[in-house]
């Protein structure tokens, strides 16, 4: 588990990977608080970390295994491209 802090060392979110059965990993975040107490940074990096799962976790896995996580190929590379402040 992973805290995400704000400037002055305020926790705003955490982030907790869980294990599907070893093969993939998907960290998600937990708000601690309301999305505007949350600084900004602490936002896209959390944005960062789900697009980084999303390019090395999960598109190099079969689509039989994108669509277990409800995802296509076409929508995942597209949100995997976007930059962290449009996602």
């Amino acid at each position: 588990m992973l805290a995400v802090e704000d400037m002055r060392g305020k926790p705003v979110a955490q982030i907790v990977t869980l294990s599907l059965g070893g093969a993939l990993s998907a960290p998600l975040t937990e708000k601690r608080s309301a999305p505007e107490d949350q600084s900004l940074l602490a936002r896209w990096y959390a944005r960062h970390l789900h697009q980084r799962m999303l390019r090395e976790e999960l598109l190099p896995q079969p689509d039989s295994v994108l669509a277990d996580a409800r995802w296509i190929r076409e929508d995942a590379l597209r949100e995997s491209r976007k930059p962290v402040w449009r996602a």
